[in-house]
């Protein structure tokens, strides 16, 4: 097996295929180059970049991936009742994430794995849909943002990165392969192949899976915590587009495994903000493969993932 590790997208990236040096190594090669050019065009810390160009105009024309990422973004808002919304950018920024997380004044590992809130009492229930659509895009890529919205691509381009650069791998390698951007995980495997072997923590164990086919993502508050500015405490990266603040919820992390990178960082995002009781009865209800971590108490495993609670 070859195995291929580098930073992008502000976060570790590991490509692995199940093939022979000399066939991957010119693929995984070729792939750690397309990212690092995704990124550098979808990046909200570079000036040039097409997303802050966009930004600073507020209107523009977009293609490619570009246009793929935001017409997906569009669609996962309508499906998740607007809990999911890329249009928090602004209010991000305003929080003080307004360059690479590295740079961030951070707490220590041990705050971080507690989570931003972790005091938090249970928040009352807010609505679905935010104040209206964050932005709009026709057929020929026309975008138009909402006055004062900025766009934040963060998960949603990992995750269709992953499933992009895993479908690609796979159709040149002819192999088993996975693609793993930061936790967001897209996974082929051949016929007659073994599944791959993933951990997922629950908080108080890792329990091992075995990944078959399409994605894994995990969305929580207790991996990107920096200190809010004037001491007032600690805020997370997940923003709720409800309430333009770092989600209070009950929540401390969600993985979900679904057919695609993508749509399990939609969900883990979407289940997050909607609070652990709301968070288990959605996932159930869509049969969901999910584990949600409370702040405080047991984890609830959801669909294909329910044994895991039952041992």
């Amino acid at each position: 097996m070859a195995s291929h590790e580098f930073r992008v997208m502000g976060t570790d990236a590991q490509l692995l295929i199940r093939a022979d040096e000399d066939v991957a190594r010119p693929l995984l090669t070729r792939a750690e180059a397309e990212l690092h050019e995704l990124s550098a065009r979808l990046s909200r810390f570079q000036p040039t970049s097409d997303l802050e160009q966009l930004n600073d105009r507020g209107h523009g024309t977009v293609r490619g991936p570009f246009a793929d990422i935001l017409r997906a973004a569009a669609r996962a808002t309508v499906e998740t009742g607007g809990r999911f919304d890329i249009g928090v950018g602004a209010k991000v920024r305003e929080a003080g994430y307004d360059r690479s997380f590295e740079q961030l004044n951070k707490p220590s590992e041990a705050d971080r794995a507690r989570g931003a809130q972790h005091d938090l009492a249970r928040p009352a229930e807010l609505p679905d849909v935010p104040a209206g659509p964050s932005f709009t895009i026709d057929d020929a890529g026309v975008v138009r943002l909402r006055p004062g919205v900025r766009l934040d691509l963060g998960g949603i381009a990992k995750g269709w990165a992953a499933d992009r650069l895993c479908a690609r791998l796979a159709a040149a390698s002819e192999a088993s392969c996975l693609v793993n951007l930061g936790g967001d995980l897209a996974v082929h495997v051949v016929d007659g192949d073994e599944p791959w072997p993933v951990g997922v923590s629950d908080g108080e164990r890792v329990h091992s899976m075995a990944v078959g086919f399409g994605g894994l993502a995990t969305s929580g508050q207790d991996r990107r915590v920096w200190h809010a500015a004037g001491g007032t405490g600690l805020l997370h990266h997940v923003f709720d587009p409800r309430t333009g603040s770092a989600a209070e919820t009950d929540v401390l992390r969600v993985t979900v495994v679904a057919p695609s990178a993508m749509q399990a960082e939609v969900w883990a995002t979407s289940l997050m903000l909607a609070g652990f009781a709301r968070a288990g009865e959605e996932a159930a209800q869509r049969d969901l493969a999910c584990v949600i971590v409370p702040v405080a108490g047991d984890a609830r495993f959801t669909g294909a993932l329910a044994a895991f609670g039952d041992a």
